[in-house]
C-alpha cells in the first residue's frame, strides 16, 4: 500500500512538471523603462520559444480603467493600431516593441500579451516614463573670483531634462564630497574657505537621468592667494663684495595675482618695486642689510622675506675690528714706547747717581 502512495505520487509529480514544461508559463518583462521625449524605446521581454505563439498583443493603458491597443499579431498576420501608425516596430524572436517619436503623453503602463500553442494565455506589465530631452548643461559661480582660505564658492549645474541627478569632475578627476569642506546638495557645489587646488580645473558638471549624460563646458574660476614661501636670492652668491662690483638681487613668493615687490634697505624703503634689484658699482654707501616685502592687492596680505647683509671688502676691518697688519703695527709701536721710556728712566738714574 505504502510502496503503491509513492508510486502514485511520483506520477503526479511527474506529470505536473510535463505540464509546466509544455506550457513553458514564464512571460518577464522589466519593471519600468525610460526613454527621452522625440527618441525611441525598446520594450523588451523573455517568454516561450516565438515559434510556440499563437498571439501576441501589445496595449497602452494610460490611465486605470483604458487600454488602447497598440499591435497585435499571429502566425499569419499582424496589425498596427491607426493611432501608432509609422511609430511602432516589432522583433517577433525577441518580443520586442520599438516605439519612436517618444511623446509626454506616451508615459503609462504598457501590457504583453502572449497566447501560446496550449492556448495558456501570458500577461505581463512594464511602465514607461518619458523624460524631457538633457540640454545646455553650464556652470555658474556665485563669486566672479574668490579668496583662498576667505571664500565660500557654489557653484550651480543648469540643465535642462527631467530626472536628473549631477556630478563634478576637477580636470579629469572626480570632486571628492567630504560633507564639510565640499558639500554637494542637488545641483549645487559649495566648497568653504576654498583652497587654490579646489578650483584648478577645469571644472566640469556631468548631468544625466536614467537614458542619457551631458557635460558642461570647461569652467575656471579664479582663486587669488598668497603671498608666501617667499625667498630673496643674490648673484652672484658672495655677502662681502669688492669696491665697484655689480650684484643683483631677486625676490620672489607664490602669489596669485603676482606679488607687488618692495625693497628695503637698513629697513627703509627702495623706490624700486620690481621683483630684481640691481646694485652696479657697488660701494660702501651701498653695504647694510636688504630684505624684501611681497604684497597680494587682492588678498590684502603679505609677507617679508630674510635678510641679506651685503659687505664691502676690507670694510668689516674699518669698522672697529683691525687688521692683523694694524695690529702688529700698534704692537710695535707700542713696544717701542716702552723702550723709549725705559731708556729716559736709565738715564736719569744715571745723572742722580
Amino acid at each position: 500500500m505504502f510502496t503503491m502512495d509513492l508510486y502514485n505520487l511520483w506520477l503526479l509529480l511527474l506529470l505536473l512538471a510535463e505540464m509546466g514544461v509544455c506550457s513553458g508559463a514564464q512571460l518577464v518583462m522589466p519593471e519600468a523603462v525610460s526613454g527621452v521625449r522625440g527618441k525611441s524605446v525598446n520594450f523588451t521581454a523573455s517568454g516561450p520559444p516565438s515559434a510556440e505563439v499563437q498571439t501576441v498583443t501589445w496595449s497602452f493603458i494610460p490611465k486605470p480603467g483604458t487600454t488602447v491597443p497598440i499591435y497585435t499579431a499571429t502566425k499569419e498576420n499582424e496589425k498596427v493600431s491607426s493611432a501608432y501608425s509609422g511609430r511602432v516596430k516589432y522583433y517577433r524572436s525577441t518580443y520586442t516593441l520599438q516605439l519612436n517619436s517618444l511623446r509626454a503623453e506616451d508615459s503609462g503602463t504598457y501590457t504583453l500579451t502572449i497566447v501560446d500553442s496550449n492556448l495558456d494565455q501570458l500577461v505581463d506589465q512594464t511602465v514607461l516614463v518619458v523624460l524631457e530631452p538633457l540640454a545646455d548643461v553650464n556652470i555658474f559661480s556665485n563669486l566672479p573670483e574668490a579668496v583662498e582660505f576667505n571664500s565660500t564658492v557654489v557653484l550651480t549645474c543648469s540643465a535642462k531634462g527631467s530626472d536628473l541627478s549631477y556630478s563634478w569632475l576637477n580636470n579629469s578627476a572626480p570632486v571628492v564630497v567630504d560633507g564639510k569642506h565640499v558639500v554637494q546638495n542637488g545641483r549645487e557645489l559649495a566648497i568653504s574657505q576654498v583652497f587654490r587646488t579646489d578650483l584648478q580645473g577645469p571644472i566640469y558638471c556631468i548631468a544625466k537621468n536614467q537614458v542619457e549624460s551631458a557635460t558642461s563646458s570647461a569652467f575656471t574660476l579664479t582663486v587669488n592667494y598668497g603671498p608666501d614661501l617667499i625667498t630673496i636670492k643674490r648673484e652672484p652668491a658672495d655677502d662681502v663684495l669688492n669696491k665697484g662690483s655689480n650684484l643683483t638681487l631677486s625676490c620672489s613668493a607664490q602669489s596669485s595675482p603676482a606679488a607687488e615687490i618692495i625693497w628695503l634697505f637698513n629697513e627703509v624703503k627702495l623706490p624700486q618695486n620690481t621683483a630684481t634689484l640691481v646694485l652696479s658699482n657697488f660701494g660702501r654707501n651701498q653695504s647694510g642689510n636688504y630684505s624684501c616685502i611681497a604684497y597680494n592687492s587682492k588678498t590684502k596680505r603679505y609677507v617679508t622675506s630674510e635678510v641679506t647683509t651685503l659687505t664691502l671688502a676690507g670694510e668689516r676691518e674699518s669698522d672697529g675690528q683691525l687688521s692683523e697688519g694694524a695690529i702688529a703695527g700698534i704692537v710695535i709701536a707700542v713696544l717701542l714706547l716702552v723702550a723709549i721710556i725705559m731708556v729716559i728712566i736709565y738715564k736719569r738714574q744715571q745723572i742722580q747717581d
